[in-house]
């Protein structure tokens, strides 16, 4: 998206400078600071170049504390919710250009996100339940050194989080958030969320792309500009990322799950707002 179109984003060099984003974005702005390279791959939301996008962390944890999951709009005074909205209007007045985000953080707090920015859209892309959490497991491993710690944010309310059965605990994290999300975008409003699935993008990201920049334009009334060519394909990320043991125990935990409706979630690929397949 951000290579694609003309956005505004948190760069690698905004968040360096994470005591005065607004000023970095404004000294940067001029030197093409949200032009977004051609690369297109990241590890764990980290991406190489000063120009690509980052995910913000150190930035909106001062809105988005740990421990405050579903509620942090309710902490924040009336100075600090100008605070935030001031920074985002900051950048995207810096770069004349519309502002996106993609951090964990929102997803499990999207009506405080609402509460700040009452006519923010949303991009939701959905991917296989399976393959989500292999991800994630092999993320505690690469980044933590332990399955049993987590570097992502909870869901309130499931008690499934707090299994001593690592296993268990990734498969109830991940079909969490699917839960998670669907109520919020139910309370938010359906409309306001363009939804599509992973591997539907991967097979044609030019089409999703020309799809977005119309719905886009339905919902707020204004054009997303291109920027460059986008690619005719991508090939999606499907091998194996843990053992072929905790691949099949992730797999029979998640299904086991579904089943006795543990989580009311949607299969991947069910229809639910603006989701279709026109590759």
């Amino acid at each position: 998206m951000a290579y694609a179109l003309r956005l505004c984003y948190v760069s690698n060099l905004t968040a360096f400078f994470m005591g005065c984003p607004a000023l970095a974005s404004r000294a940067t702005a001029c030197f093409g600071g949200c032009d977004a390279p051609e690369q297109f791959s990241s590890y764990y939301a980290r991406t190489r170049g000063w120009r690509s996008p980052h995910q913000g962390h150190p930035i909106w944890s001062q809105w988005f504390p740990m421990g405050t999951q579903g509620e942090a709009a309710q902490h924040w005074t009336n100075k600090q919710r100008r605070h935030l909205v001031g920074l985002v209007a900051a950048i995207e007045n810096a770069y004349r250009s519309p502002f996106i985000a993609k951090w964990q953080g929102f997803a499990v707090d999207l009506q405080s996100v609402q509460c700040a920015f009452p006519q923010a859209v949303y991009i939701r892309v959905r991917r296989d339940f399976l393959q989500t959490a292999q991800s994630v497991l092999r993320g505690r491993y690469q980044l933590l050194g332990s399955p049993h710690k987590t570097f992502t944010r909870l869901p309130q309310g499931h008690d499934q989080l707090f299994s001593d059965n690592y296993i268990e605990h990734v498969a109830g994290y991940v079909l969490s958030m699917e839960e998670k999300m669907d109520r919020d975008a139910a309370m938010i409003g359906k409309e306001r969320f363009f939804e599509l699935t992973y591997d539907q993008f991967c097979r044609a990201p030019g089409n999703h792309v020309d799809r977005i920049r119309e719905w886009y334009k339905k919902m707020t009334g204004a054009p997303l500009e291109k920027r460059n060519p986008t690619p005719h394909e991508f090939t999606p990320s499907s091998t194996p990322k843990v053992s072929e043991e905790e691949y099949t125990r992730l797999g029979e935990a998640i299904a086991a799950m579904v089943e006795r409706k543990a989580y009311q979630v949607r299969p991947v690929g069910s229809s639910s707002s603006r989701e279709e397949d026109n590759s």
